[in-house]
């Protein structure tokens, strides 16, 4: 009922976007490679 009364949804839908991204994406893919190369 929140996002019906929100007058404006973008921010909250950025806001979910950016938690997505953060918090759940990380846990569904596996872990980026880092930037630095690691001596073999």
């Amino acid at each position: 009922m929140l996002l019906s009364l929100s007058p404006s949804p973008i921010p909250y839908s950025k806001l979910k976007l950016a938690v997505f991204s953060k918090i759940e994406l990380p846990l569904l893919l596996p872990k980026p490679i880092p930037p630095i190369e690691l001596p073999v």
